[in-house]
């Protein structure tokens, strides 16, 4: 299993987006749990992409949100 780390940043961010959707959480909560055990999506299960220019500190893996 693989350690996922938050920034500041995000954590500013998630807050605000806790605030306004109660469903984040639970996305949140997938998220990590998919990042723990495939960050790289080498078994080609989940909808991790590569972003294409990112700006800088805006990360460059994009995981979307699966309802």
């Amino acid at each position: 299993m693989f350690t996922v780390e938050t920034s500041p940043r995000f954590e500013r961010l998630a807050q605000k987006l806790r605030k306004q959707h109660p469903e984040f959480i639970e996305f949140y909560r997938n998220a990590v749990s998919v990042l723990e055990i495939d960050p790289y999506n080498q078994s080609r299960q989940h909808a991790i992409k590569k972003l294409t220019d990112p700006q800088p500190k805006d990360g460059q893996w994009r995981l979307p949100l699966q309802r």
